[in-house]
Order: structure tokens, then sequence, then C-alpha cells
């Protein structure tokens, strides 16, 4: 059995129930995901190199 499945149940449930925060929330919380990558992208690009020998234009 799918150990995610009664998490996406749960999910899908609290969706169909409108319980969601509102737009302007997620709007908020995407822009500042946008921003920690911004700022970790050299970090990033350099695990990626570091674990999985892979080059700039390959990440």
């Amino acid at each position: 059995m799918n150990p995610y499945a009664g998490l996406v149940s749960g999910l899908r449930a609290a969706w169909l129930a409108g319980k969601t925060r509102p737009m302007e929330y997620r709007v908020a919380q995407l822009e500042a995901l946008g921003r920690f990558l911004d700022e970790k992208k050299q970090d990033i690009l350099e695990a990626l190199a570091s674990d999985m020998r892979k080059g700039v234009l390959d990440t």
C-alpha cells in the first residue's frame, strides 16, 4: 500500500471542503520560495556538483 495515500486523501478532502489558505497567502509563499531559491542558487549548484558530479548546464 502507498504510504502517502492517507496524506493525499486528507489533502484532497481539505481542498474539496474549501479549507485552503487564501490565494494571497499562497502567492506570498511561492514568492518567498522563489527568493530563497535565488539566494541559495550557488549553494544548490555546488551541492549538485559535489554529490552528483553535475555541471551548471546539467542542473
